[in-house]
């Protein structure tokens, strides 16, 4: 081959290289994207956190050994306001073997202490003021409530309204 073919050969090679670097970088944010978009998925592990409590105590989360149960939650959403009492009945039946947390988000503690003590709920709350942990998990619409195994292992994901029935046969399956 003369130096002219080996030029020209050269010069599609490097055209080519560039063309595909770009291509794959030019796929490469959609797909970040797309898992960003995602969140904490059924199957995906639970991301360990600490929030505090209404009482002020630091709360982690997220620890393997026994089922956990997370709801996001706001005093002003009338879908989270009808799920509570199944929720706290629920919480006062398994609270000896499950892990359950009411996780708040963007609230003042003294109107979220205010609610829990006008209805009488025992469950744990936890604050998420800056909505940090919500971002983690991607909370587009609340109540989203998630379900982890012993082995922190997210068997459960439901954004909308869950009742203690739904929860019963999660927990039921998850201790099978």
């Amino acid at each position: 081959m003369d130096k002219r073919r080996w030029g020209s050969l050269i010069g599609l090679l490097v055209i080519a290289g560039f063309i595909g670097y770009t291509l794959i970088d030019f796929f490469k944010p959609a797909q970040m994207q797309m898992q960003a978009d995602t969140g904490v998925t059924v199957d995906s592990r639970l991301p360990v956190f600490t929030l505090t409590g209404l009482d002020g105590q630091q709360v982690t989360v997220g620890q393997p050994g026994s089922i956990t149960v997370i709801n996001f939650w706001a005093t002003w959403c009338p879908p989270c306001r009808e799920e509570m009492p199944g929720l706290n009945a629920f919480f006062l039946k398994h609270r000896q073997e499950i892990r359950f947390y009411a996780v708040n988000i963007q609230e003042p503690a003294a109107k979220v202490y205010e609610f829990i003590q006008q209805h009488h709920y025992e469950f744990p709350v936890l604050l998420d003021q800056e909505a940090v942990v919500a971002k983690i998990f991607r909370i587009n619409a609340i109540p989203t409530t998630l379900v982890a195994d012993q082995h922190g292992i997210v068997r459960y994901r439901k954004a909308g309204s869950i009742t203690r029935q739904e929860l019963e046969a999660v927990i039921g399956k998850l201790q099978g």
